[in-house]
């Protein structure tokens, strides 16, 4: 099944959430397409796409995968997993490792893992990160635990926070502190958020509050609703209100704490 005959999304639905998924586990922002001042859209590097294009027929894999991602942006859904399904048929690990995304994101789950697996079996660090979350929510923890190892043996730093939230949830707070602030010194939010966590289970509110603050900064929503109710609980309702105005203005209104 391609993009284009997902029946329970629309193409820029998908778009959305696929983009979301891939940035979420830290692939790099796709470039979205822009349209110029008389509303009509332009195809930005269209010679770059002509070159990926006969290079792609010529069976250059990079190529395919880089067709693939331009005709993404351009709004170009199914021709673009066309050439995602060519590349990752022919080996291409970053291909497959998109097409988890996309299967993930339409619900496809065996397909998505297949594809995940796939490239994770060649060390492909998103593939592993990716993959390990996927075995997490199946409850097959110690699978999960050992791709993100391997993630991070081979320098992910995005595997470092969910390992750290890993042994946080089993209660192993050595551990837990020990991944998260590696992974929280080096800028994943998500770490940052856990560490606040697990610093205010024990008390020490203010380096919590560093932690939520340096991810409210970053733009987190979840770190500034934390952040606004610990602002709150202190008695600074202003601020508070300020970051959970902030934590609303990006959509998010559930209240964390």
């Amino acid at each position: 099944m391609t993009a284009a005959n997902t029946a329970d999304l629309t193409l820029d639905e998908l778009y959305f959430r696929t983009e979301q998924h891939l940035i979420e586990h830290g692939h790099p922002r796709p470039q979205r397409r822009t349209v110029d001042a008389a509303g009509e859209l332009k195809l930005f590097g269209d010679t770059q796409e002509r070159q990926y294009r006969s290079l792609a027929e010529l069976g250059d894999t990079n190529a395919m995968n880089k067709l693939g991602n331009m005709l993404w942006d351009q709004g170009e859904f199914a021709e673009a997993e066309i050439w995602w399904r060519r590349a990752a048929e022919l080996g291409n690990t970053d291909a497959m490792s998109i097409l988890g995304a996309v299967h993930m994101e339409r619900g496809e789950l065996t397909e998505a893992e297949h594809s995940w697996r796939r490239a994770a079996d060649t060390g492909h660090l998103y593939a592993m990160t990716d993959l390990g979350i996927r075995l997490k929510q199946r409850g097959e923890l110690t699978d999960a635990e050992h791709w993100w190892r391997k993630a991070v043996d081979a320098g992910d730093t995005n595997s470092m926070s969910h390992l750290g939230g890993l042994h946080l949830e089993r209660g192993e707070i050595t551990q837990a502190e020990h991944w998260l602030r590696k992974a929280a010194d080096i800028g994943e939010t998500t770490a940052m958020i856990n560490l606040g966590v697990l610093l205010k289970q024990r008390g020490e509110l203010t380096e919590a509050e560093h932690w939520w603050r340096k991810a409210a900064d970053i733009g987190h929503p979840n770190a500034m609703i934390k952040l606004g109710v610990l602002l709150k609980r202190r008695g600074d309702l202003t601020e508070a209100e300020h970051w959970n105005r902030k934590a609303a203005d990006t959509g998010n209104r559930k209240e964390v704490d």
